[in-house]
């Protein structure tokens, strides 16, 4: 298979095929959130009775058409499924999830259905993600059993598409989770690139363990407060993957750039990389004393003594 007709997930390549697949899937399904229910649990709205019935029943005929293309598609493939169950239903959920939003939004209702083909195969490539059951999916081929109604580059226009107009749905609030999430997707792009190939369960906890350290700075230091949580954690994260993956500068630089893209996919304009250095200046200031680096000190119990002082030095101090 040539190399172009190969089709790796533009920015958030979430590692190699031989990655465990149980521990993707944590990562990726709360980072997606393209499921079917919303925060409160309740469906999403149905499109089909988005704007009129004439799109209500327009958008029912491709609705339809598209669960038969991608039953019909999906079962020959075994790695398409995940634990031999196949993965085509979240596809349409995404869909119907993203056409409901483009209809509220005002969008022309004609033209998403021009534009079906592309959709649909779009949606089933961000399931296929989402269930983290293939990163390397042969887009030539899969255009091609959708004849003329779609193209490689109509598909990756949709992913892009579609993700921007749920990305307020693509990023979970829980500081935890995000910090979870986070450290996997900047292990498994380190390790995708190191001749080590370390496990990601040996680096997981590391990584996740440092990140949480140098989150509480966050709780110390009230220049932090200027900056959103989330900017705050991704920061947190990347210097945790930095203490524990590398040491390499041209590693370092990498991490950072995947991270920026990252950010820029999720919450796009909303994260400069000023911003992103500002806080490393930040979280990585030197201990007064001994000028160790404090992110690789802090612990929870200094939130009861001075933010300036590392935890060696501190321990050296008589407790009152």
């Amino acid at each position: 298979m040539a190399e172009s007709d190969v089709f790796v997930f533009p920015k958030l390549d979430f590692g190699r095929r031989t990655m465990d697949a149980s521990e993707l899937e944590q990562a990726l399904v709360p980072q997606l959130r393209l499921h079917s229910t919303n925060e409160t649990g309740t469906t999403h709205p149905n499109p089909q009775k988005a704007n009129g019935d004439l799109f209500a029943t327009d958008y029912q005929t491709c609705r339809l058409e598209a669960v038969a293309w991608l039953a019909e598609l999906v079962p020959p493939h075994r790695e398409f499924n995940r634990k031999g169950h196949p993965v085509f239903m979240p596809a349409v959920n995404v869909m119907d999830r993203y056409i409901t939003v483009c209809v509220d939004s005002g969008e022309d209702p004609r033209q998403l259905l021009k534009d079906i083909g592309n959709i649909r195969l779009a949606c089933l490539t961000l399931s296929l993600k989402m269930n983290a059951v293939n990163t390397e999916i042969n887009l030539s081929a899969l255009t091609e059993r959708n004849g003329s109604q779609a193209s490689v580059q109509g598909v990756e226009e949709a992913e892009s598409r579609i993700l921007t107009k749920l990305h307020g749905a693509l990023f979970p609030d829980n500081a935890e989770n995000m910090i979870s999430i986070l450290c996997k997707y900047l292990i498994l792009k380190h390790i995708s690139r190191s001749v080590s190939r370390s496990p990601l369960s040996a680096l997981d906890r590391g990584v996740a363990h440092k990140a949480a350290e140098v989150h509480t700075k966050i709780a110390l230091d009230l220049k932090l407060l200027r900056f959103q949580r989330w900017k705050c954690i991704a920061v947190c994260c990347l210097l945790g993957a930095i203490d524990v993956c590398t040491n390499d500068p041209s590693e370092m630089i990498y991490l950072e750039d995947e991270l920026m893209a990252l950010m820029e996919k999720l919450k796009p304009g909303e994260f400069t990389r000023e911003e992103l250095h500002d806080l490393k200046g930040l979280l990585t200031v030197g201990c007064v004393v001994c000028s160790s680096s404090f992110h690789r000190r802090v612990r929870r119990y200094l939130l009861n003594v001075s933010s300036m002082s590392c935890t060696e030095c501190w321990k050296a101090v008589p407790m009152e």
